[in-house]
C-alpha cells in the first residue's frame, strides 16, 4: 500500500494475501468438475514456479458453490482458482471464464478435454 499513487491511474483489482497450505485449479465443464491440488514452492503465485498438479475431491459444499457461481454467471465452463488456509478455510480468489486447462490435463490425465467436447457436441 506504499506504493498505492504509483497505480491510482490503472485499472487493478488488489487482494490481501492469505496465507495458503495449497492452492486449487478447479475447472468445471458443464457438469463435470475437475479439482486440483497446485503444488508449488512459491508462497504468493504459483505461476511462477515449477509445479505438480494433484486431483483431488472437494467437499460437497465447496464443489456445490462452484457450480452454483458457474451457473449464476451464465457459464458452461470456468477455471476457479482458490486456496486453503492452514486452517482449512477455503478461500475463493477468481473465476477464470476461458482459462486455461491443457496443462492440468497433461499432467494429470484428467480427461478435460472430452468434457469439453462432449458439452460442445451436446452428448
Amino acid at each position: 500500500m506504499a506504493k498505492i499513487e504509483q497505480i491510482r491511474a490503472a485499472p487493478v483489482i488488489l487482494q490481501r494475501i492469505v496465507p495458503k497450505m495449497t492452492e486449487l485449479r478447479i475447472t468445471i465443464v458443464g457438469d463435470k468438475i475437475f479439482p486440483v491440488a497446485v503444488l508449488s514452492d512459491n508462497e504468493v503465485d504459483w505461476r511462477k514456479s515449477k509445479i505438480t498438479l494433484e486431483s483431488i475431491d472437494l467437499p460437497n459444499n465447496i464443489e456445490d458453490l462452484c457450480f452454483e457461481y458457474v451457473s449464476a454467471l451464465g457459464l458452461r465452463y470456468g477455471c476457479v482458482d482458490m486456496i486453503i488456509s492452514p486452517d482449512g478455510d477455503y478461500y475463493f480468489l477468481e473465476i477464470n471464464p476461458n482459462g486455461q486447462w491443457g496443462f492440468v490435463e497433461q499432467k494429470t490425465g484428467l480427461p478435460i478435454g472430452k468434457a469439453i467436447a462432449h458439452l460442445l457436441l451436446g452428448s
